[in-house]
Order: C-alpha cells, then sequence, then structure tokens
C-alpha cells in the first residue's frame, strides 16, 4: 500500500463528513460563508495517536511528534495558532543595562548575552519587570524569529492505509477564499486534475441564493496538496458531492 504524509485537511470540512460551514448574513446585508473550525471525530491527532494533538512548538527534539491538523487551513496558511518560542540573545536586544535588567528580573534564568529561550507567556510576564523590552507582537526581531520557528510538520497528517490520493478544495464568494486538504475517502488513485463549479447556496433571511465557486484538486504525492496549483484533480460526481457538502447547509 501507498502511505502518504500529507498537509491535512484543516476543520470544518471534509468531503466525508457531517461539519458543514454556514451561510450568514452581517448587519450591513453582507453575506458571510461561516468557515468557523469543528473539531471531527474522524480527523483528531488525540485519536491517530494518544497525547499527540498540541499547539505548542519545541526547539528541541521531543519524543511525541505533536500534531494539530484538525485546525483550520486559515491559521497554516497564515503560520498561526501555534505556541512559538524564540531565541534570543545580546546581538538581538543589545546594551548592558537591558541585559542587567532581565538577569535580575528573573533571578539569572534569562541571560542575553548567553541566549535564551522564551514562548510569548513567560516574555510578557519578564517585560511586566522589564518595561524596556520591546512588547512581544510589535517587536520585528520576535515576529521574524516566530515565522521562521513555526512547525509546518504539525499540518502533515499520515493518510489511512490504501489511499493514494490528497485533496485541495478552495471556495471563492466575496473575496472569501476557504481552503481544506485532507485525503481521499476512496482507495483508488484519482486522476491529477483540478475543476471548478459555482454553486447557488440560498439564503434563508430573504429567500435569495448566492453563487459560490469551488475549486477541487487530487494528487497523488506526498505532501502535493498544500496549494492548488501543486495539485491537479477530480471527477465531476465527486466535484458535485464536495460543493453539496460545503455549500448547501445555511446557518441559523
Amino acid at each position: 500500500w501507498h502511505s502518504l504524509g500529507l498537509v491535512s485537511l484543516s476543520w470544518p470540512y471534509s468531503p466525508h463528513s457531517t461539519a458543514f460551514p454556514r451561510a450568514r448574513k452581517t448587519t450591513k446585508q453582507r453575506v458571510v460563508l461561516d468557515f468557523r473550525r469543528v473539531v471531527s471525530d474522524l480527523v483528531d491527532p488525540h485519536i491517530d495517536k494518544p497525547g499527540s494533538y498540541s499547539t505548542r512548538v519545541y526547539l528541541h527534539q521531543t519524543e511525541v511528534e505533536f500534531k494539530m491538523y484538525n485546525h483550520s487551513c486559515d491559521e497554516m496558511d497564515r503560520k498561526e495558532g501555534q505556541d512559538i518560542p524564540v531565541r534570543l540573545t545580546s546581538s538581538d536586544m543589545p546594551g548592558v543595562k537591558l541585559n542587567t535588567a532581565v538577569k535580575d528580573a528573573s533571578g539569572g534564568k534569562y541571560d542575553l548575552d548567553k541566549g535564551f529561550e522564551i514562548y510569548k507567556e513567560d516574555y510578557i510576564l519578564l517585560r511586566e519587570k522589564v518595561p524596556e523590552l520591546e512588547e512581544w507582537d510589535k517587536s520585528s526581531v520576535i515576529m521574524s524569529k516566530v515565522k521562521e520557528n513555526y512547525n509546518m510538520d504539525m499540518w502533515i497528517k499520515q493518510c489511512d492505509k490504501g489511499i493514494n490520493s490528497c485533496f485541495v478544495a478552495q471556495g471563492d464568494y466575496d473575496n472569501q477564499l476557504p481552503t481544506f486538504r485532507g485525503c481521499a475517502g476512496t482507495v483508488y488513485p484519482h486522476d491529477e486534475k483540478c475543476a471548478f463549479e459555482k454553486q447557488a447556496v440560498s439564503i434563508v433571511e430573504g429567500k435569495k441564493s448566492v453563487d459560490v465557486g469551488v475549486s477541487l484538486c487530487y494528487c497523488n504525492q506526498d505532501l502535493c496538496n498544500i496549494d492548488l496549483s501543486s495539485s491537479r484533480t477530480i471527477s465531476p460526481e465527486v466535484l458535485l458531492t464536495l460543493t453539496l457538502a460545503i455549500l448547501t447547509r445555511i446557518g441559523q
């Protein structure tokens, strides 16, 4: 059998799940596709391997390979949603006075001359004692390190035995581009191609409908479903199933 490590489906959507996005209206009468995260019992790192779910990134090797592929694809695409540490040194934050203040405030735990690793919550506590430190979210140095340390491997899931294909799907409506990724639901390899279709979605309020486009692609290589351009697949019946699953359920 051919195993596929893939950038996994990030809920709320799978073509084989019962978790559907919802269409709703805002106060400005704008229709919004509500793609809130729904953790499914079909895709859950803890169920796949007990104790493996976590959003915390470790810069050292850990016994457990932590995963978060049940989160929203939007988090993955934006490189968000992880608790990421950074390593800070005196070259990042120069100044003898600043380092002395950091060492004194932490009882010697943190020393910029030696360098230290710190998570956001601990940095915020340290900054309460050393206000000269830049704010975490406003520091270009820290933000650069956070992006650099983002762990994409936490989104990779091993497909079930016999699964040969991955998929990536993207909705398109009013500048909303929700993306979904996952393992195909069948053991036979899909043709590698993409298809696009618009589907009318009813809106309860006013009994109107809007057209929402869905692109769906399949591919047959490991980690091939990172984006639409690296995948190429679909059959009309699968597209119809996907389109209906994504678009037909209406919000309350």
